[in-house]
């Protein structure tokens, strides 16, 4: 994609400075400052890994986070953390009842 932007003279000189003096390029700098002003989101990991001590099964949690239930298990076991459980809504075990 080609964008064109008007920047004065004195701008440019002072980016093309910052720039060499850093290691870098113009491009760089320029979506270097739009990163740093866009919101922020928090990683998915973060969100998950909270669910999850919070006691939430990794299919409620893919449900509710719009993510599949292999990557919640995923970031969940890099984490050190066992499945949770998923109870019914009895408060239960999904197990069958024998006579």
């Amino acid at each position: 994609m080609r964008v064109v932007v008007n920047i004065p003279d004195h701008e440019w000189a002072q980016l093309v400075d910052e720039a060499e003096a850093n290691g870098l390029r113009v491009p760089d700098l320029i979506r270097a400052g739009i990163e740093s002003v866009r919101p922020h989101r928090r990683p998915i990991g973060a969100d998950v890994l909270d669910l999850v001590r919070a006691g939430f099964a990794d299919a409620v949690i893919g449900e509710r986070l719009g993510v599949p239930n292999a990557t919640v298990s995923r970031i969940r076991r890099q984490a050190g953390l066992p499945a949770n459980h998923f109870r019914g809504r009895s408060g239960g075990t999904n197990g069958r009842k024998t006579a």
